[in-house]
């Protein structure tokens, strides 16, 4: 198990419902320890085991919902 953080930029929030569903997206995928969201700073601080997950499929999972753009911030 290798833990990393990464930081993800997220456009499209607009109100807490937005920030809790990409919170619970993150959180679903297998790998993820912790995700938090900040609707203000319209960013995600994501931590995963990379051997289970990738930054990349981090950002596909959220640019999946169609609503939400994730990028590397």
């Amino acid at each position: 198990m290798s833990i990393q953080k990464t930081n993800l930029k997220i456009e499209g929030m607009t109100c807490g419902h937005c920030s809790g569903f990409v919170t619970r997206v993150l959180k679903d995928m297998k790998g993820v320890t912790e995700a938090k969201v900040d609707l203000q700073e319209k960013a995600a601080e994501v931590m995963f085991d990379d051997e289970l997950v990738t930054k990349q499929e981090l950002i596909e999972e959220v640019n999946k919902t169609g609503i939400y753009q994730a990028s590397v911030k």
